[in-house]
């Protein structure tokens, strides 16, 4: 792997972490604050899967289409920490 895409790879990675962790505790408030608890527990557990289904039940297109930005950013960001570790043990 080239220095390049190794330092946008390790910059994607660090903004899909800040990206998912700052998703993660929005959805938590939200749902708490709305009074929704069971949406808040699972939002604890399985985000940003359950904010996308709660912002689409809710008819909060904004908060899903955020969600889906979010966890397609984070697959990309563990796709290519993947792609560095396999680059470091030599394969």
């Amino acid at each position: 792997m080239t220095p390049i895409i190794a330092n946008l790879s390790g910059i994607l990675g660090g903004l899909g972490g800040i990206a998912f962790l700052v998703y993660w505790i929005w959805s938590i408030i939200k749902m708490f604050k709305a009074k929704d608890t069971i949406w808040g527990i699972l939002a604890i557990f399985f985000p940003p899967l359950v904010g996308i289904i709660y912002g689409f039940l809710k008819k909060d297109i904004v908060f899903a289409v955020i969600g889906i930005v979010v966890a397609v950013l984070c697959g990309s960001a563990l796709g290519s920490g993947l792609a560095q570790l396999q680059s470091l043990l030599g394969g």
